[in-house]
């Protein structure tokens, strides 16, 4: 029986880790696979599909296990899986073992867990305001990877993902520790149990319901352009910013971590911006222009002089 009801933060939280190690793995993983296991660049690209391929996967898997077995149980357990492995990835010594550690993690990513811990216990009046700010937070957690990676070196791979770690390890804690979440009204709560074959009767009701909602939705083109959307995102995260680019500035122009790090500094303070401009609450004209201005005035020293 837990101690205290976990706070909707948590949720907020979680997703940090999984932006974090975004930045520090484009930054380190090049030099990494390069220094420590003398590879050559294109496992780089293996390792991290086999992330994004496994959080393919994962994310429905974790969703239905989290409608099963509890979102609390379930965020719980991928924030312990995640502390695991993104402190054994630094230490593995073969391209193979490197693929299936990433792999794993993204088959226990907290992404999806962490929005969804932010929309099952936020109040309904301020759930645009709770999911933009989750969001904002994910953006400056890319940001602040990248000054943790700009701190160290290929080698440093196992140092940074321990940092890391302290972040799933600390919502993993708080969540063993916390009374479970009551997400959706018990039977007892609308004036009593309904007799069993009511209950199945309303069962199958309910899952044909959903079954002809899902065809309608499905018919829609507003549903696949909204689909569309965050595709074309995670292309461009996994694909360019996270893969290639560090790649080709590592090879072709000779960049070093440090300076790989800046185009993660420089692209986590952009989308910040950018979310926080349309976050209810927090934009404001004032606030959007100071940080256009903050924002200018230190490009120039996050981008390496030629």
């Amino acid at each position: 029986m837990g101690v205290y009801d976990p706070p909707i933060i948590l949720g907020v939280i979680s997703l940090t880790s999984f932006f974090l190690d975004l930045s520090i793995a484009g930054t380190l993983l090049p030099f990494f696979v390069d220094e420590v296991l003398h590879e050559s660049s294109e496992w780089v690209g293996a390792a991290l599909t086999a992330q994004y391929a496994g959080a393919t996967a994962g994310l429905l898997l974790t969703g239905l296990v989290a409608d099963h077995a509890g979102l609390r149980r379930t965020l719980a357990a991928a924030c312990s899986a995640n502390v695991i492995l993104l402190n054994v990835q630094g230490w593995v010594r073969s391209t193979g073992a490197l693929v299936v550690a990433r792999a794993a993690l993204g088959m226990t990513s907290t992404y999806a867990l962490g929005l969804s811990w932010v929309a099952a216990l936020a109040p309904r009046a301020r759930l645009a305001r709770w999911m933009a700010g989750a969001v904002v937070v994910a953006q400056g957690a890319v940001m602040v990877g990248g000054l943790i990676a700009g701190l160290m070196r290929g080698p440093d791979l196992a140092l940074a993902c321990g940092i890391v770690s302290v972040i799933p390890a600390l919502v993993a804690g708080m969540l063993l520790a916390a009374r479970e979440v009551e997400l959706s009204p018990s039977p007892s709560a609308s004036g009593g149990a309904a007799p069993p074959a009511i209950a199945l009767r309303s069962s199958r009701q309910q899952r044909r319901d959903k079954r002809a909602a899902l065809r309608r939705a499905c018919g829609r083109a507003h549903l696949w352009a909204l689909a569309f959307a965050p595709f074309v995102q995670g292309c461009f995260m996994g694909g360019i910013f996270t893969a290639l680019t560090p790649q080709l500035l590592k090879t072709r122009h000779g960049w070093d971590e440090a300076q790989i790090a800046r185009i993660f500094q420089l692209g986590g303070l952009c989308a910040l911006l950018a979310h926080t401009s349309v976050t209810p609450y927090i934009s404001s004209r004032t606030w959007v222009a100071l940080g256009v201005q903050a924002c200018g005035a230190h490009c120039g020293r996050l981008l390496p002089s030629t």
